[in-house]
């Protein structure tokens, strides 16, 4: 065994459902399995799922001129301290975020080694409108802190190496020697036949017709846009399952919109279902759609590509993925979801077979845990 203690530091944890969850558990997972000790400091609601220590603290906020962090913060340093003072080394998850700020403003009062896993940086946008004036304001400080931070810690972990993308600020500020390139694991689903039975009924009717079925798999929030793909389900012959971990005040939104549209018997918005029905959609679904504009690396284009359903986004950080078409704006978008939908010489099948094959060379947990263990190598000796 690994006398060697690692603690991670991170706004999201078990049983909390997002994508940087799911990425802090993997982290911890593949820690524990390697042998070594693992600390979690996280918010209020977070425990742990296996061997790991989790310790709670009750703070909001990432720092912003909008959303300041709040709570208690004096405690928050007391107690991170004294936790990581056996810790070889500190990670942090995501910039902008509370757990990362308090952690590097007061740098110098910790004696582990601190790396960051970005999960992609916040102070850009897009577009160029009220939103994006919106935002420069709200991160101005954010993107200043920035370089400091990055002068202070001893790696960063990026998922990506696109320097052109304009959430990788980061990456764009440090050398090629600095940067530790760790690819998203995907998550492992917990299946049991008997789940799985009642999942293939859930929707038997819905899959009674001849038209294709697009599965969309995110929260129910506006910057994930499920609209437009209701949009493109009046226009378009095809149905759509939407999926989110739970009810909140969009979904109410898009249901209306449904019934405004009268396209109950073409879209189904459902929520909080178990794993055993979510790989069963992977599995059946005719392709998957992604409609956010403002996903960094979302996890579901790597879990859609382990089970060769072919993927259409918008662009991410991660365009060089196979197994899909990422679009550049909604003509595009159109111009794929067409050949989805008439599915022209076995289009689907063969987009598929690509995603299965670029996963299991770069997304598999072997891969995870190779590239784990060199970033712990380059760290540690």
């Amino acid at each position: 065994m690994n006398e060697i203690t690692i603690t991670i530091v991170t706004p999201f944890y078990y049983p909390q459902i997002n994508g940087v969850s799911h990425v802090v558990q993997k982290n911890v997972e593949v820690l524990l399995d390697l042998g070594y000790k693992v600390i979690v400091l996280t918010n209020k609601d977070g425990r742990a799922k296996s061997n790991e220590e989790v310790f709670n603290f009750d703070i909001k906020g990432n720092g912003t001129i909008f959303n300041p962090i709040r709570g208690y913060k004096k405690e928050f340093i007391r107690d991170a301290i004294f936790h990581t003072k056996d810790s070889r080394l500190i990670i942090l998850h995501c910039w902008h975020i509370w757990s990362t700020n308090l952690i590097l403003d007061n740098f110098s009062k910790f004696k582990s080694k601190i790396i960051v896993y970005s999960h992609g940086t916040s102070t850009r946008s897009r577009k160029f409108n009220l939103y994006y004036v919106l935002r420069y304001i709200n991160y101005f400080f954010e993107s200043f802190k920035l370089n400091k931070y990055l002068n202070l810690i001893d790696g960063l972990i990026s998922i990506t190496n696109k320097k052109e993308h304009y959430r990788c600020l980061d990456i764009n500020k440090i050398s090629n020697d600095y940067n530790y390139l760790l690819l998203n694991p995907i998550i492992e689903r917990d299946i049991n036949l008997q789940a799985s039975l009642v999942a293939s009924t859930r929707y038997e009717d819905f899959f009674k017709s001849d038209s294709k079925i697009a599965f969309c798999l995110s929260n129910y929030e506006e910057i994930k846009n499920q609209k437009y793909l209701i949009d493109l389900v009046e226009k378009h012959s095809f149905k759509l399952i939407c999926i989110g971990s739970k009810i909140t005040p969009y979904y109410h939104k898009l249901k209306k919109y449904i019934k405004l549209k009268k396209l109950e018997d073409k879209v189904i918005l459902d929520y909080a279902i178990d794993d055993s029905t979510v790989k069963w959609l992977f599995e059946n679904c005719s392709f998957f759609l992604f409609s956010s504009r403002n996903d960094f690396s979302p996890l579901v284009l790597i879990e859609s590509s382990k089970y060769s359903l072919p993927f259409i986004s918008f662009n991410t950080a991660d365009t060089n993925r196979m197994g899909g078409y990422f679009c550049s704006n909604e003509k595009e978008y159109e111009f794929y979801l067409k050949k989805f939908i008439t599915n022209e010489n076995n289009l689907l099948e063969q987009v598929g077979k690509e995603g299965l094959l670029y996963f299991e060379k770069n997304n598999s947990l072997e891969t995870y845990q190779l590239n784990f263990k060199k970033i712990l190598s380059n760290i540690f000796y």
